[in-house]
C-alpha cells in the first residue's frame, strides 16, 4: 500500500465519527495540501481539526500554542 492507502484503510476500518473525516472526503484535501500547500486548504483543515479537538476538551493544547495558531486560522 501506498499514496494514503494505509490511512484510507484505516479510515474505512475505523472512522472517526464525523463525516467531515471520511476517506473519501479528507484524503482529496490532504492530497491538495501535499501537492501545492494551498493555504486556504490548509486553514479550512485546521477550522474543522480545531473544532473537534475543542469539542472533545483539547482546547487548552490548542491555546498553549500561543501566537503560532493564528497562522492556521481562517481570516
Amino acid at each position: 500500500m501506498c499514496n494514503g492507502e494505509y490511512l484510507r484503510w484505516e479510515l474505512e476500518r475505523q472512522p472517526l465519527g464525523d463525516p467531515r473525516w471520511d476517506a473519501h472526503r479528507l484524503l482529496p484535501v490532504l492530497r491538495r495540501i501535499l501537492v501545492d500547500g494551498d493555504p486556504p486548504t490548509q486553514r479550512a483543515l485546521f477550522a474543522g481539526i480545531g473544532e473537534a479537538a475543542r469539542g472533545v476538551g483539547h482546547g487548552e493544547v490548542l491555546d498553549s500554542w500561543g501566537g503560532d495558531l493564528g497562522l492556521l486560522r481562517p481570516f
